[in-house]
Formats: structure tokens, C-alpha cells, sequence
């Protein structure tokens, strides 16, 4: 309980919802209806027994029409309580200018689960006329079925990018008209309308400190025949020792999950993958397309990646998960075949991949 969570929360809802409101011309009519005169109508944050206080003791400063609103109390939601839920996380990526060299991209900020809350608002309209309670009315009362949703923000301790929080303002659907019986001499006449609506926000719970990220490096190793003699000399195995015997760790190789629109004979086709930002080569292998102009291809000594026969096709990279290829024209072949991507690490192909298992069309 030593702890300080407070982040304005009630006060920038409060904030939102006088923005929301505050924005309301009445017109002044003639006899056949036709608008006269208009007036902005005032609003306050004051209890109605305050402003009329005030217009009572101060000479009628306040000028009618006027709106007083006011917080009644504030209430938990039951009925918006997760329990046994820890909150959510804000990447640091989505504050940092500089995914590499912004240390705010390696941490994650914990946010604990808030406390939903209704905050019950009342409403007073205080005019001279019973038509500039009726605008007012309307003014509001047809939009608020079933309710109006007001935009706040995150509050900027737990993240610098702009979070937006959505409360739905439900008005309670009852409009108390009051009108005076019992009138001094010097006393102005005033009609008045009591209304109430209910918030629903959060109250948030201190924030802690920014969390470590937990980094997946997507990466293949090519192991080599002299494990055993190449064994660095430790006192136990260790992971750094079996590591190091497997020689340097090369880059990944391609990984195709995707082909857009692969069973269309287009002349460029996107590939969706990763470790697409190293591609040195691209082949399509298929018996047709082989026997036509496939060539062999043999980079690497490994039998995880055995030769192979393929005809080269020219390539763009995009970025590390997008590539494109353009297909050779006027083959008068219809087969599908097989899309081989390579690198130094290795090669991936489609038809292979766990992630894909289809081929380009040509035709």
C-alpha cells in the first residue's frame, strides 16, 4: 500500500466527457418558429446545489442556461472483473525509434490487470424556458441509445506510443423534470432537469520495472565429421563446448511459407518466408523445366543439402520475410514446380517446406 498509482485516470475520463457534451447551441425562436437569436449553454463542474447557490448569492453571475455535472461516486464492476488474468504486455519495439540500437526495443513493460470501475456522473440542466431544456435534451438523448464511447489514452507511464482505452458512457434513460412551486418576490423563475450517467473506466495498478526480452533466433547449424578429435578440452561437456565443435554458425537458410497466388500462372510471383535477406540464388526444379534447361547445382558439401538440378530465375529481395521471383515466359509448360531458394547457410524450397508444400505454376 506504500505504493503511488495514480495515474489521472478519473480526471482525464471526466475531461473526455465534458469535451463530449460541451459543444451545445440552443436557438432562440419567434412566434412562427423561425430561429431569433443563439446561445451557447454553459457548462460547469459543480454539484446543481453549488450553482444554484450561486446564482442566488452572487447577483446571478451565472448566466442560464447552464449544465452542472458532477461525479455521485464511483463503484467496482463486478461484471468486468477477470480474475486469475496478469495483465497484458507493451513491447518496447512499439516506442523505439531504432529496432537495433534503441535499448528500449530489448525490454517489455508489464502491465498488471486494472480494476474496472463506473463512475456515476450526474447531470443538472437549470433554464428560464422549458424550450431550452428541450434542446438541450435533444441534443444528447438521441445519441446516447444504447450508449456514446469516449477515446482516451493509455496513461503515458506504462507506454510512449498512443494507446487508445474506449469507455461506453451509458446514460441511465431517466430525465426528472422540476419545476418551481414556491417563489419569492425577488426569486427568477427556473426549470431544471436531473439526469445521471455511469462511465465505464479503470483504475490502474503501479507499474513495474521493464522486463528483459525473451529473443528466438531462428538459425541452423552445419555440423562437420570431426566431432569427437575437434572437442574443445573442458572439464565437463558444456553446451559451449558441444556448440563450438560444430564449427561457426552459418547463415540461417531460407525458409518459404508462402506463395501468393502460386496456382496462378503469373510471371511474378511473392514468396512470404524468412531469412530472405541473404538469398544469393533462386532455381525452379521441375522434370519438364529440368529436361528443357535445368542445370546442376551443387554448393554445398553437406548431406543435408544435397545437389540438385534447376533452372536459375532472377529475384528481388523486399526485406528478410518477402521475396519476389519473375518465372521464365514462353516455356509452353503447365507443370508445377518446385521454387529452391539458396544462400550460404543452405538452401529451402517450397515443396518441401513444413510450412508450405506447394509449388508455382507455370503456364
Amino acid at each position: 500500500m506504500k505504493s503511488q498509482p495514480f495515474y489521472f485516470e478519473i480526471k482525464d475520463v471526466m475531461t473526455q466527457f465534458l469535451a463530449a457534451f460541451n459543444d451545445i447551441i440552443i436557438n432562440r425562436h419567434t412566434r412562427d418558429r423561425s430561429v431569433r437569436s443563439k446561445v451557447k449553454v454553459r457548462y460547469v463542474y459543480a454539484p446543481k446545489q453549488r450553482v444554484i447557490h450561486d446564482l442566488t448569492n452572487k447577483a446571478r453571475h451565472i448566466t442560464l442556461p447552464v449544465v452542472a455535472v458532477s461525479i455521485a461516486g464511483v463503484s467496482r464492476d463486478q461484471n468486468r472483473v477477470f480474475s486469475k488474468l496478469e495483465g497484458s504486455y507493451t513491447h518496447g519495439a512499439e516506442n523505439a525509434g531504432n529496432l537495433t540500437t534503441d535499448p528500449r526495443a530489448l525490454t517489455t513493460h508489464h502491465i498488471p490487470q486494472p480494476v474496472p470501475v463506473d463512475i456515476n456522473v450526474n447531470m443538472s440542466i437549470l433554464a428560464r424556458y422549458q424550450t431550452d431544456i428541450e434542446q438541450i435534451i435533444s441534443n444528447f438523448v438521441p445519441y446516447s441509445d444504447p450508449y456514446i464511447v469516449i477515446s482516451w489514452k493509455l496513461p503515458s507511464e506504462f507506454t510512449d506510443a498512443d494507446q487508445e482505452i474506449r469507455s461506453e458512457v451509458i446514460w441511465d434513460g431517466n430525465l426528472s423534470m422540476n419545476y418551481p412551486d414556491q417563489l419569492t418576490g425577488t426569486e427568477p423563475y427556473r426549470l431544471s432537469c436531473d439526469t445521471s450517467f455511469t462511465i465505464k473506466s479503470w483504475l490502474f495498478k503501479e507499474i513495474g520495472d521493464p522486463l528483459q526480452n525473451i529473443t528466438k533466433i531462428t538459425t541452423k547449424m552445419t555440423p562437420t565429421d570431426e566431432f569427437a578429435m575437434d572437442l574443445p578440452e573442458y572439464d565437463s561437456v558444456t553446451e559451449r563446448s558441444y556448440m563450438e565443435s560444430l564449427g561457426p554458425t552459418l547463415t540461417a537458410s531460407p525458409v518459404v511459407t508462402h506463395i501468393v497466388n502460386g496456382d496462378q500462372p503469373f510471371s511474378i510471383q511473392e514468396l512470404w518466408g524468412y531469412n530472405f535477406g541473404n538469398v544469393t540464388s533462386a532455381y525452379l526444379s521441375g522434370a519438364e523445366i529440368n529436361a528443357l534447361s535445368g542445370q546442376a547445382v551443387d554448393d554445398f558439401d553437406s548431406p543435408y543439402y544435397p545437389g540438385f538440378q534447376g533452372v536459375p530465375v532472377d529475384f528481388k529481395i523486399i526485406n528478410e520475410n518477402k521475396l519476389y521471383i519473375e518465372l521464365p515466359e514462353d516455356t509452353g509448360l503447365t507443370e508445377e514446380v518446385d521454387v529452391i531458394l539458396l544462400n550460404i547457410g543452405g538452401y529451402g524450397t517450397s515443396m518441401s517446406s513444413t510450412l508450405h508444400g506447394k509449388g508455382v505454376k507455370l503456364g
